[in-house]
């Protein structure tokens, strides 16, 4: 059987997502998922880890190097070189100022004309636009977010406003804020109800020994440690971290002093 004999699937085969991607990894799922609706058919090799992500073979047989990214712009923050792949595949082509040799396959345009029943709902929020309090929030209740996540949410958002550290809405896909002074993050906050501290963005230099120590007895468990210092992917469920208003209040007093002393 060729390939085009396999391109066009039956109705009843079209799988389905909640919605449209919020990572790298989901646009990899919807691109195995819309393989069957690309003008060029594929033969996927291998899916990796190192770039480029993927190795595939067109009608031809010959082989071609894919680049997934959420945006395409990201391709460019990413400082990949642009003659290393033949593609980029996206869900949104937000950069655009492509050289002719280079093919950016657009994901959110193949469903728009091809498949649109593929996504259940797709949101109407532009990439590069910041989140805001009424969006944020709505994210996680779409998300099944407990009332206790949603109250712990307003009170990080409370106090970063009242200490002047934020809430710095940002602009990723999956939505999210960070509380943070002049000098770095403290920590990031996402509508899939998860906190991670940004440990590598946060520049706390000598003092963040204690700083972790001071976590940990406020949060009532060893979960930094000194090496974090380095990282930024560190954190945990907020129900988890937070189970009493008690928990959360001793969190807020240790960040309140710690953004005091670097004033």
């Amino acid at each position: 059987m060729s390939l085009q004999e396999i391109s066009k699937p039956s109705p009843k085969s079209v799988p389905r997502f909640a919605h449209e991607p919020r990572t790298e990894q989901e646009v990899v799922c919807l691109f195995g998922a819309l393989l069957q609706y690309l003008d060029d058919p594929l033969i996927i090799e291998q899916v990796q880890t190192p770039f480029p992500d993927c190795l595939a073979r067109n009608a031809e047989g010959e082989f071609i190097k894919i680049e997934f990214e959420l945006y395409g712009s990201h391709f460019i923050e990413h400082c990949h070189e642009l003659n290393a792949c033949q593609w980029i595949v996206c869900w949104i082509d937000d950069w655009g100022q492509w050289p002719k040799n280079l093919r950016v396959v657009e994901l959110r345009e193949v469903v728009r004309a091809k498949c649109p029943s593929i996504i259940e709902q797709i949101s109407d929020r532009e990439p590069g636009t910041p989140w805001n309090i009424d969006l944020f929030v709505k994210r996680c209740m779409k998300n099944g977010l407990s009332k206790h996540h949603l109250e712990t949410i307003r009170w990080l958002v409370k106090f970063a406003k009242d200490r002047n550290l934020g809430p710095e809405w940002l602009t990723d896909a999956k939505g999210s804020f960070a509380v943070r002074d002049i000098r770095g993050q403290f920590f990031k906050v996402y509508t899939d109800g998860c906190l991670r501290f940004p440990f590598s963005r946060l520049n706390a230099g000598d003092s963040f020994s204690k700083l972790a120590r001071d976590l940990n007895e406020a949060l009532g468990k060893d979960l930094i440690a000194d090496a974090d210092m380095k990282h930024k992917g560190k954190g945990d469920d907020l129900a988890k971290l937070f189970p009493t208003a008690d928990r959360l209040q001793k969190f807020l007093t240790v960040w309140e002093s710690f953004a005091n002393q670097r004033k």
